[in-house]
């Protein structure tokens, strides 16, 4: 089953935006499209994205700026700049500065952009991920802190083949209590 992927396109001209949208429309993947950079910032505030695809020169917010605000809201979602030859040095310095993973020239090769939202899939897709990972280390050594704080030695046991706590039945009643898990010492005990 196709994971669902979200992709959102900032553009001041509606012609270029329905010409992503045709360019992009695909199985799993939704579209959104907005005109105007300060909805799509609103939007941003309660919908996640995992790609932000956005014009540089627009008249009611620059789209250098409006990535950076995004990044700040957003940080996995993978960020793309689709501009126009006047504002090469701008995205090439947002690029450097970590803003934009990437940046298409208008007008745009439809196998180019998508390509390089492809990319920006699995980019957002590796950062997700990383965020996963490092919450789930945190949350262990959080675990492992109460458990040496309020159930002494229990850090001590040894493991099975599996990598599973192998405890004696005075320290599993000692932790199941601490650990929220009761209902196994009981099995454990018969």
């Amino acid at each position: 089953m196709m994971s669902h992927k979200t992709i959102m396109c900032v553009d001041d001209e509606r012609d270029v935006l329905r010409s992503i949208a045709r360019t992009l429309r695909m199985d799993g993947v939704d579209v959104l499209l907005y005109d105007d950079p300060r909805h799509a910032l609103e939007v941003l505030t309660e919908r996640s994205v995992d790609v932000i695809v956005s014009d540089i020169e627009m008249p009611q917010m620059n789209g250098l700026e409006l990535l950076g605000r995004a990044r700040d809201l957003r940080p996995t979602a993978a960020r793309v700049v689709l501009s126009g030859v006047s504002s090469i040095d701008a995205a090439v310095r947002a690029i450097n500065d970590g803003a934009v993973h990437r940046f298409v020239r208008k007008p745009f090769d439809p196998d180019d952009l998508r390509n390089v939202v492809g990319e920006a899939f699995e980019q957002s897709r590796a950062a997700s991920d990383a965020v996963v990972a490092l919450t789930s280390r945190r949350a262990l050594n959080e675990w492992r802190q109460r458990m040496a704080a309020e159930a002494p030695g229990v850090l001590e046991a040894t493991y099975d083949q599996h990598g599973a706590y192998v405890l004696d039945a005075e320290a599993a009643e000692a932790v199941a209590p601490v650990a929220g898990l009761e209902h196994l010492v009981r099995v454990w005990n018969g």
